[in-house]
């Protein structure tokens, strides 16, 4: 699996920020877009993997060599163990298929409101901080916004915003689906949320990676 820090190019990183200085330049809106390598551990899952692939191989093993002892089996199956889990903790693509839907959805929301507070979207002006989220081994994008945004837009728009980057990221044109999404929601902020005439720019527009 492609890590965050090289998930896009620095050519992309930069059209990213240019399409969030051009989307904020419309409206008193703050856009921070941020990739991440996973939004949770999921140790037990990985544990879990390594634990079927191991008595796999006893399974095997046991049947191609009938007179093996128990002590050696049990070294075999510690060796296997160790060496799978460690496989699996690195190829993030080989068990996350183990992981529930419902509870990737769960754990990457509350990782996007950790990132929400931790870059300081509570803190605009006007609550109009919007948080896109991009968490690569879920394969999930998660939109949060804050009070005043949130009180104005229905909740379906963001969802319907994630489904066209994650479709994007699909057909191999993640930067572009990126910035298509910071160009609406740079749309729908400039129509709720006019650029004022004292308005600054509070956040960096720069893509935040694996934070």
């Amino acid at each position: 699996m492609k890590k965050a820090e090289h998930f896009f190019t620095d050519e992309e990183k930069e059209k990213i920020r240019r399409a969030v200085a051009r989307a904020e330049g419309r409206s008193s809106g703050e856009i921070v877009p941020m990739v991440i390598d996973r939004s949770g551990h999921y140790l037990q899952f990985a544990l879990t993997g390594a634990i079927l692939f191991t008595f796999l191989i006893a399974v095997i093993a046991a049947a191609v060599w009938p007179g093996v002892t128990a002590s050696q089996l049990l070294l075999g199956e510690l060796f296997t163990f160790w060496l799978f889990f460690q496989l699996i903790q690195r190829t993030g693509r080989l068990w996350s298929w183990l992981i529930p839907d419902p509870l990737m959805d769960k754990v990457v929301a509350r990782r996007a409101e950790e990132a929400f507070y931790e870059h300081r979207l509570h803190e605009t002006r006007d609550k109009t901080g919007l948080l896109i989220l991009l968490s690569l081994l879920e394969r999930r994008v998660h939109l949060l916004a804050d009070k005043g945004i949130h009180e104005k837009v229905p909740p379906q728009t963001w969802e319907n915003l994630a489904g066209q980057i994650s479709a994007g990221m699909k057909e191999g044109h993640s930067c572009q689906a990126f910035c298509d999404a910071i160009e609406a929601c740079g749309n729908l902020l400039a129509q709720y949320f006019p650029k004022r005439t004292d308005d600054t720019d509070e956040l960096s527009n720069r893509l935040r990676v694996g934070e």
